[in-house]
């Protein structure tokens, strides 16, 4: 019965019940055990290294692990959608959220990570008898801000929640002033106000699988932390929303200005960017037998080591930011959100505009 259930799931994760979404993460991870023991069992019998064993665990039990994180992922955010997080509970709920959500290779020691991780886990089973939202739900705990719905997820009040309504209202003001085909169409759905996301630097995330938002908390909203919002949204309109010929089209003419030429430096040259182990932007103060020395130390780079360094330099040079070079969907959104709040550059406002509009 739990293996029909599973595999329904599987083929179909839409289902909106946590319990049976719970009773799909109960039964993965009793696969994964099973597969732990398998692998254990094949690399003792072949007197394996602790590098092999790793290869043989991670090749018996990735797929198997990767399974328990998607079925955990969609536990953590119905959770987030339909329950009421009681009263000093939210930060707990978000450590064993952020197991899942944040969950992107697998683990060097799985045994370990099982055992330090089963609270987590037991705490979302525990998590599932939970009130629903709409037969308990506090002042701000739910909400319509703007054309969102927020789940308050921090129980968040005073400043901060004030700042994550101010960054909302910025967003969606700036994205139904941009005057790009369709984007109101971004404006709808659950957004969720967390503590931390992908990684303490990050501002918001959008999972696609879910079609939310989650967004951090914040001190104060700075122009920055909008655009990031937007960039988001920005994900939501590539993925839902933008037909298959225009995506065609930006992905040629993000691989038409890919290629970018390195300038190597000389003597005396800085190069724009800090290195690890070398304090503020390096000067090359020598160059012998194609190394070269930075800052007046022993430290050097090799030739093939500033020649690669250089070229993906000058190729990011051709975008609009940075991390737009990553692919055609994240220089897609870097475009959307920069457009949106009216910093893209001239070159590049003719691009989006001749292929997006």
């Amino acid at each position: 019965m739990i293996k029909s259930i599973t595999s329904r799931f599987l083929k179909n994760s839409s289902s909106d019940n946590p319990r049976v979404i719970l009773l799909v993460l109960e039964s993965s991870i009793q696969e994964l055990h099973e597969q732990l023991e398998e692998a254990l069992v094949r690399a003792k019998d072949r007197e394996s290294s602790p590098s092999m064993t790793h290869r043989t665990i991670k090749a018996f039990c990735e797929r198997k692990w990767n399974r328990v994180i998607t079925v955990g992922r969609s536990l953590a955010q119905i959770i987030a959608e339909q329950k009421s997080i009681p009263r000093g509970e939210s930060k707990k709920f978000e450590l064993a959220s952020r197991l899942f959500i944040s969950a992107r290779r697998f683990p060097r020691d799985l045994q370990k990570w099982i055992a330090k991780n089963q609270k987590h886990i037991d705490y979302l089973a525990r998590a599932v008898s939970w009130g629903e939202k709409s037969d308990s739900a506090q002042e701000d705990e739910v909400f319509t801000h703007g054309s969102f719905t927020v789940h308050n997820v921090q129980q968040l009040d005073g400043k901060k929640l004030d700042n994550a309504k101010k960054l909302i209202s910025q967003a969606e003001s700036k994205i139904r002033s941009s005057q790009i085909p369709n984007v109101s169409s971004v404006l709808y759905g659950d957004l969720f106000l967390v503590g931390r996301i992908e990684g303490k630097k990050v501002v918001a995330w959008y999972y696609p699988e879910s079609d939310q938002i989650h967004l951090r908390t914040l001190l104060r909203v700075r122009t920055n932390e909008v655009l990031t919002l937007i960039h988001e949204l920005g994900h939501r309109y590539w993925r839902r929303f933008l037909n298959a010929e225009v995506k065609r089209e930006w992905l040629s003419h993000h691989n038409q200005i890919s290629d970018g030429r390195a300038v190597i430096p000389s003597v005396g040259d800085t190069i724009p960017v800090k290195i690890k182990g070398f304090r503020g932007n390096p000067t090359v103060t020598r160059i012998e037998n194609s190394n070269y020395y930075l800052n007046d130390t022993k430290g050097y780079l090799t030739f093939r080591q500033v020649y690669n360094l250089m070229t993906k330099l000058a190729r990011e040079a051709n975008y609009p930011s940075q991390y737009a070079s990553t692919d055609p969907e994240e220089h897609f959104c870097e475009s959307f959100a920069m457009y949106a709040l009216g910093t893209l550059s001239e070159e590049h406002v003719e691009a989006f505009e001749r292929i997006i509009f």
